[in-house]
């Protein structure tokens, strides 16, 4: 199952060779069963740096359950405009 990904801010540093306007797809298992945290743990994103999360346009918390082909915008505790 695939979902994609884009990170803001600094948390894009943890996606080498991302840039800002970047979006990555990356590949879960298909079980229904992983959730945001499972895909913050793939990712080697530190929880703790996470303010928000988004899916689909909707802020949501960490325990969603991922589906298939769903938009997952991650942004950091800090973020400067």
């Amino acid at each position: 199952m695939d979902v994609i990904v884009k990170a803001h801010g600094h948390l894009m540093w943890y996606l080498p060779g991302c840039t800002a306007d970047d979006q990555i797809v990356i590949n879960i298992s298909e079980d229904g069963g992983t959730s945001i945290v499972d895909l913050l743990n793939i990712m080697d994103i530190p929880e703790a740096q996470i303010a928000r999360i988004q899916v689909n346009g909707r802020i949501t918390s960490t325990n969603h359950r991922l589906r298939e082909g769903e938009f997952v915008q991650l942004f950091p505790v800090i973020c400067g405009g």
